[in-house]
C-alpha cells in the first residue's frame, strides 16, 4: 500500500506542480501583456514628448526668424529715417533759399514800384502844371 500511497503522494505533487506551472504561466502572462501596455504606454508618451518638443523647436525657430525680420526691418526704418531726415534738411535749405530770393523779389519790385509811383506823381504834377499855363 506504501506504493499506492507512494504513487498517490506523487500524484498529488505532480498536480500541485502542474498547478503552479499553470499558475506561474498565467502570472507570465498577465506580466507579459503589462509589460506590452507599459511598453505602448510608454511609446505613446515619447511620441506625445516628442511632438510636444517639435511644437515648441519650430515655435521657437519661428520666433527667431520673426525676430530677425524686425530687426531687419528696425534697421531699415532707421536707415530710411536717416535718409529722410537728410532729404527734409536739403529740402528746408533749398525753402530758405527760395524765401530769401522771394524776399529779394519782393524788395526789388517794391523799390520798383515806388519809383514808378514817383514818376507817376511827377508826370501828375507836370501834367498839372502845363494844363494851367
Amino acid at each position: 500500500m506504501t506504493s499506492l500511497n507512494g504513487v498517490l503522494e506523487d500524484m498529488k505533487r505532480r498536480a500541485t506542480v502542474e498547478a503552479r506551472i499553470r499558475d506561474a504561466a498565467s502570472i507570465h502572462d498577465k506580466l507579459r501583456l503589462e509589460v506590452v501596455d507599459c511598453h505602448d504606454e510608454l511609446s505613446n508618451q515619447v511620441n506625445r514628448r516628442s511632438a510636444i518638443n517639435r511644437y515648441w523647436r519650430d515655435r521657437y525657430q519661428k520666433l527667431e526668424e520673426e525676430l530677425i525680420d524686425y530687426r531687419n526691418n528696425a534697421e531699415t526704418a532707421k536707415l530710411e529715417n536717416c535718409l529722410l531726415k537728410e532729404d527734409n534738411e536739403k529740402l528746408n535749405s533749398e525753402v530758405d533759399k527760395l524765401r530769401s530770393e522771394i524776399d529779394r523779389l519782393k524788395l526789388s519790385l517794391e523799390t520798383k514800384n515806388a519809383g514808378e509811383d514817383e514818376q507817376a506823381d511827377g508826370r501828375i504834377v507836370f501834367m498839372l502844371i502845363s494844363t494851367f499855363h
